[in-house]
């Protein structure tokens, strides 16, 4: 934070959504006398990644410090809050075997940055797939507003 501004990376997402859990948490706990049931914010990072250490990561390492009638996200979800930042994750990992060279025989061997580059341009082939999509996404996607 700088002259009254946040800045870095997330400032424009997830430091609104840690702020609006955060408001909420002060609220809820000076309400606490009046409902019933355990006040706790989990802040976690990991939600986008799919590396899997987001909230249910810490449900299963942690149960006993995640006691908890319901979960608040800041992160948007469902088929009415769609944000474009990530089309889901695969990951997965290319070898190339090929028996090399040094630079002054490039002929006698495959080129296994030229193998790298097919795979690749095939992989971006993967991005004219075309998928049903349900009717609610189809029309959010086809809001020029987004």
């Amino acid at each position: 934070m700088s002259e009254g501004r946040v800045w870095g990376r997330g400032a424009a997402d997830m430091k609104a959504g840690v702020t609006a859990m955060l408001f909420a948490y002060a609220y809820l706990t000076r309400m606490h006398a009046d409902i019933s049931g355990r006040i706790s914010i989990t802040l976690a990072s990991d939600e986008e990644t799919g590396m899997g250490r987001g909230t249910g990561y810490m449900f299963e390492q942690i149960p006993d410090e995640m006691l908890a009638d319901c979960v608040l996200s800041a992160e948007p979800s469902g088929t009415n809050a769609i944000t474009f930042s990530s089309k889901g994750y695969l990951h997965f990992t290319v070898e190339v075997l090929t028996r090399g060279s040094i630079s002054g025989y490039p002929n006698a061997s495959a080129s296994a940055i030229h193998i790298a580059t097919d795979i690749i341009r095939d992989l971006q082939a993967l991005e004219e797939t075309t998928v049903d999509l349900p009717t609610s996404i189809a029309a959010r996607l086809a809001d020029e507003q987004f």
